[in-house]
């Protein structure tokens, strides 16, 4: 099985890594140096290669190269290169004039080119440096990632198994309900119909309009067991109305409001009108109800009915209409866009 790479198999990795190439380098030197002037001239250029390969993949490659400045990172990737070139041979030979040799050995051009081939080499070297980093950094994004997708694949199965253990449970009250009170059954029943369409119908692009008819049916029924008194509903239905789709629960929020603001529990005449009417190839939606609130101002302001707004001008831009208005006692809604069929 494969190991995903992590910060500290990296930093072991490069710390390996340098380990070997200083190994390298105080061996070939042990070859015509003494050994503790060959271990000083390993630290050495064990630093300088490391400074070149740090700076270039850690500051010009991401800075400059990656930016499209290559002017400046050419720039400033020869004068990096000079500076490490000269400052290589100027410790080296202040180490062996200082402490192994009696004659001052200054440098040549031979010393010059020699070491500044070394740099070079050692500077393209650290493209392949860079190379290997991002690919164990992409390895190590693609494995979190496969992470991620199976913790959420996992959620999902979770959301998955909890609504169909509430839908069987629901179906379960639903038989037991039914031999000791039908109107309880027919209940559940519409619950466990809101229910499903919120979790599997609403989540799609577009819905029948059909099934959206019969959410706003099922949620009106419920919402009739709280109140005390009778309440009058007329829903009328005009127009061809199959094998048309519209976006989800565009509908609900004007029912909603409805039966958060224009149902008064206290009153015994509680009146509401719905009427929804297909033609032309636009959906027309109209409700009445008593106006229970004081001002048509605090009804209209409800949350749903702003997001309703929201939501139809994402969908429709100007094309559609939301108008309310207060005649007498009486608030009616309308609302109008355009429909397709499915």
């Amino acid at each position: 099985m494969n190991q995903k790479p992590t910060p500290n198999n990296l930093f072991l990795l490069q710390g390996v890594t340098w380990l070997v190439v200083f190994l390298l380098m105080f061996l070939n030197k042990l070859q015509y140096k003494p050994w503790l002037q060959g271990l000083a001239y390993s630290i050495i250029s064990l630093c300088v290669y490391m400074i070149i390969i740090y700076v270039h993949a850690g500051w010009l490659i991401p800075q400059f190269f990656l930016a499209k400045k290559y002017f400046v990172y050419t720039l400033l990737a020869i004068v990096l290169l000079v500076v490490l070139n000269f400052g290589d041979i100027y410790f080296s030979l202040y180490i062996q004039n200082t402490f192994f040799s009696a004659d001052k050995v200054n440098p040549t051009r031979n010393m010059i080119l020699s070491n500044g081939i070394n740099v070079i080499l050692v500077f393209l070297v650290s493209i392949l440096f860079i190379l290997a980093m991002n690919y164990f950094r992409l390895s190590n994004a693609q494995e979190t990632a496969k992470a991620e997708r199976v913790k959420a694949e996992l959620g999902l199965l979770k959301q998955q198994l909890q609504p169909h253990f509430l839908f069987n449970t629901l179906n379960n009250i639903y038989y037991v309900a039914q031999k000791k009170s039908p109107e309880a059954a027919d209940l559940i029943e519409r619950l466990s119909g809101i229910m499903r369409y919120f979790i599997e119908e609403s989540p799609r692009e577009k819905v029948m309009l059909e099934s959206e008819i019969e959410l706003l049916k099922s949620y009106i029924e419920l919402e009739r067991i709280r109140v005390k008194n009778e309440i009058e509903v007329e829903f009328k239905l005009e127009g061809v109305l199959n094998g048309i789709g519209i976006h989800p629960l565009l509908l609900m929020p004007i029912v909603e409001n409805i039966f958060k603001h224009g149902i008064d529990k206290r009153s015994q005449v509680n009146i509401i009108r719905l009427h929804l009417k297909v033609n032309q190839g636009r959906l027309y939606f109209e409700t009445q109800n008593r106006l229970v609130l004081t001002t048509e101002q605090e009804y209209a302001g409800g949350i749903g009915i702003a997001n309703l707004k929201k939501r139809l001008s994402l969908y429709y831009g100007n094309n559609y209409e939301v108008s309310a208005r207060v005649v007498e006692d009486f608030y009616f809604c309308k609302v109008n866009f355009p429909i397709h069929e499915l």
